[in-house]
């Protein structure tokens, strides 16, 4: 009888545990670095950090961002035509850490997205192309460029 009892209150409670999962995917392949099932009670900042610092991953951020993780930066680096021929003369690639939530890039700071029940969080390592006063590209994928600085030839 006690173990039905358990049985039926751990298949209650496991139920209510509503799950998502969140990945990291780098610069120069669209496989992730890492990717973990957590929890959908907070926020996108607050479970990056959390599964960065569960699996002792090197990470810079604050409460609105990540500035750097996996070795990748998002402070300051660029590309010009002297790194990419293919960019023109008024052109420059900005890189940083973007997020999409169920394949689709959110205008919001991930702090303000609260995860909900099945959604998939990627981070992943991409550029804003800045191209003589506008910015035509926001967060694209790098690795679909796969970057000579960042990837090699």
């Amino acid at each position: 009888m006690i173990f039905i009892i358990f049985t039926s209150l751990l298949l209650t409670f496991s139920a209510q545990i509503k799950s998502a999962t969140i990945s990291f995917t780098g610069a120069c392949s669209e496989k992730p670095y890492l990717s973990v099932e957590i929890n959908s009670d907070t926020n996108i900042i607050t479970a990056t950090t959390d599964v960065l610092n569960e699996h002792d991953i090197r990470f810079s951020a604050d409460h609105d961002s990540l500035q750097s993780m996996f070795g990748l930066d998002s402070s300051g680096v660029m590309e010009t035509m002297q790194d990419d021929p293919s960019l023109g003369p008024n052109q420059i690639r900005f890189y940083g850490w973007c997020y999409e939530v169920n394949g689709e890039n959110l205008t919001m700071l991930p702090s303000e997205y609260n995860i909900q029940a099945d959604d998939h969080i990627n981070w992943f390592y991409g550029y804003a192309l800045y191209d003589s006063g506008d910015w035509p590209v926001m967060c694209a994928k790098s690795h679909l460029i796969a970057p000579i600085f960042l990837c090699g030839e």
